[in-house]
């Protein structure tokens, strides 16, 4: 192993992280069920009834997922990224042009961390830059706080750069 290769390194989520959204969701469906019942005529209507499913749906969503975290694992040639439930994807250091923090915006509680493809490296054509900033983003909720992830993202991504050259 070269010495100067830097450690194959996993992060996971964080419990608190997935409540915190979860929160959101929940204080989101709650809102939108009491502005509903208030509407008067409509009462408890069919619209109330599918926020409040969707509300116990997003329950157990988030439960699962804050019982079987969510990794990036970041080695030599990528970033890989397991969210619990979902196929694992796999990012090259080679098709990532920058890593940068994305400021926290309503109804986001928390900083995300954004990415973006060199020119001709993105996976769809479609894939263009957002409100972010970025073309697309990582979720809060990690071991590491977004400025720190970031930073390290990065100096994974440059240390893989000068490797190549």
């Amino acid at each position: 192993m070269d010495q100067n290769a830097l450690p194959t390194l996993r992060i996971k989520s964080t419990a608190a992280g997935q409540m915190r959204m979860l929160s959101v969701v929940m204080a989101m469906c709650a809102t939108s069920a009491w502005m509903f019942a208030r509407m008067g005529a409509w009462g408890m209507s069919l619209y109330v009834w599918v926020l409040i499913g969707l509300a116990v749906f997003a329950t157990g969503i988030f439960a699962v997922r804050a019982a079987i975290p969510s990794t990036l694992t970041l080695d030599a040639t990528g970033l890989t990224w397991k969210v619990s439930g979902w196929p694992a994807r796999r990012l090259l250091w080679a098709d990532i042009d920058r890593f940068g923090l994305v400021p926290p915006r309503p109804p986001l509680i928390d900083s995300l961390v954004g990415y973006s493809f060199r020119v001709g490296r993105a996976p769809s054509p479609n894939m263009r830059a957002s409100w972010t900033g970025f073309d697309a983003t990582i979720s809060s909720g990690w071991e590491l706080d977004p400025t720190t992830l970031v930073e390290t993202l990065e100096r994974y991504r440059r240390f893989a750069d000068s490797a190549s050259t």
